[in-house]
């Protein structure tokens, strides 16, 4: 609506409407004859007309009309190393940006999260960018690592772009655009809107499984059902030692109680609590299984799982399964993900991939129109097509889900829908840092270094150093 260019003609009038009857008062003639000055008003209107018509076409995914300028504009657009290819940032980013508005081009700018875990040199993390004076004008990150936006001064109230293009946020799925507010930093504004969001699952290994004549997985399992299943899978046969179950990282389990690390009001850790000890200890116990003490979480779990093909069950992310897919003679599965309580399936948060329109960007308009024709029904359907959970509320996206990927044709991918994220907690400008700390004190307790007490001790302590770091 905001969008529509009126006709020159009409400039320099102003229209209005009383009791039915239309004056028009020229901001220039005032001494045009009143008559003269209804016909032009008529003719106006008609010519304002064919604008009114161009807004109200715009759907709920926001206003569909052309952006403000038609000059040239060079969008930078940040995201995360890894998480698509280049022939997917041209399927789902560029393409459909270009096929909508031919006078924006997107150009990517690769990042990674931590300079001590990169694997190409020649790239760097958002800090260092910023640094360099590169300043994206849209930045795409989760909403459980949205940090940067906050201590580099980026984030940016998209409240005002909302309504100016006409979103309509009760198009999006139940919950996700909350978990976008809780990433900013007072918990209530929209920083950012999501695209996709992750997903969580219990992947298993199907030969395993047949090999020692257990039955597979079911849905709908807790922690302490899935580790006894664990026990009849974890054996040695043939000098190799097949591990049961690789819960994963542990902030990944306690968000599924939605447990946080640092209390945004007091600034105090809340890691030493109840909710955190059951963690801990349901995590323990899986370890503590004999022949399943190995901690091989993250990437280790995936290789354990996929080339080494000694690891029976693993806790996953969407992320997991797209490599699984692409491995070539493995025989797997997913069921639900582990929950804590029976017959509440509740998995890890919400982790929605979201995409943020900077507070240094010189076209928030433009960059606001790239993001909702993410968030339109055709390219929400070609993500789900692909395997990506969609964000918007469409039964037909659901029946889309994984249908171009082969390797999901006669998997039990119902799986990932039967669960459902937790609330997640306030985000901090902490939590990267304390989740690192968390998962060294979990591997502490695996290792036979500390027990659960003093891991949750310790990490209090230093969760606290951290902040008034």
């Amino acid at each position: 609506m905001h969008d529509a260019v009126l006709p020159v003609q009409s400039a320099s009038c102003l229209i209005l409407k009383t009791k039915g009857m239309l004056f028009v008062k020229s901001l220039k003639k005032r001494w045009l004859k009143s008559i003269f000055v209804y016909a032009l008003g008529i003719a106006i209107v008609a010519g304002c007309g064919n604008g009114g018509q161009t807004s109200q076409s715009a759907n709920n995914q926001g206003d569909a009309s052309p952006a403000k300028t038609a000059e040239p504009v060079t969008l930078k657009i940040a995201i995360v190393d890894g998480w698509f290819t280049d022939e997917q940032f041209q399927a789902y980013f560029a393409n459909p940006v270009k096929a909508k508005y031919p006078n924006i081009t997107l150009e990517l700018v690769p990042y990674i999260y931590s300079e001590s875990s990169k694997d190409n040199t020649a790239l760097t993390n958002m800090t260092n960018l910023v640094a360099k004076g590169v300043i994206p004008d849209i930045i795409a990150t989760s909403s459980l690592t949205a940090s940067d936006l906050i201590n580099l001064g980026l984030e940016n109230d998209m409240d005002s772009l909302i309504k100016k293009h006409n979103l309509d946020l009760n198009s999006f799925e139940k919950g996700i655009i909350d978990a976008v507010k809780v990433a900013s930093s007072d918990g209530k504004k929209i920083t950012m809107l999501p695209y996709e969001r992750n997903f969580s699952a219990l992947f298993y290994n199907k030969d395993i499984f047949d090999k020692f004549g257990v039955s597979y997985p079911p849905d709908g399992m807790t922690w302490d059902e899935a580790a006894e299943l664990a026990k009849k899978v974890t054996r040695k046969d043939g000098g190799t030692q097949y591990r049961g179950l690789e819960p994963n990282l542990v902030f990944r389990a306690a968000s599924a109680l939605s447990l946080g690390f640092v209390d945004p009001a007091t600034k105090k850790a809340i890691v030493n609590n109840d909710g955190w000890k059951r963690v801990f200890t349901t995590l323990k116990s899986i370890y503590d299984i004999p022949g399943n003490s190995e901690f091989q979480a993250s990437g280790k779990a995936v290789t354990a799982f996929s080339k080494d093909k000694t690891l029976a069950m693993f806790v996953g992310l969407g992320g997991d399964m797209e490599k699984l897919g692409m491995t070539k003679d493995l025989n797997w599965d997913m069921a639900t993900y582990p929950s804590f309580e029976k017959n509440k399936l509740i998995s890890f948060n919400f982790d929605a991939h979201a995409l943020a329109v900077t507070s240094g960007s010189k076209h928030k308009d433009e960059a606001f129109q790239v993001i909702a024709s993410l968030i339109s029904k055709e390219t929400q359907t070609l993500l789900a097509q692909n395997g990506n959970l969609p964000v918007i509320k469409d039964d037909s996206m659901i029946k889309a889900f994984g249908s171009k990927l082969s390797y999901l044709q006669g998997k039990h991918v119902e799986a990932i829908f039967k669960t459902t994220p937790a609330t997640p907690p306030q985000a901090t400008i902490y939590d990267a840092d304390a989740k690192t700390i968390m998962n060294l004190a979990m591997q502490s307790v695996v290792n036979g270094e500390i027990d659960v007490n003093t891991a949750l001790r310790q990490s209090e302590e230093k969760v606290n150093q951290l902040v008034q770091k």
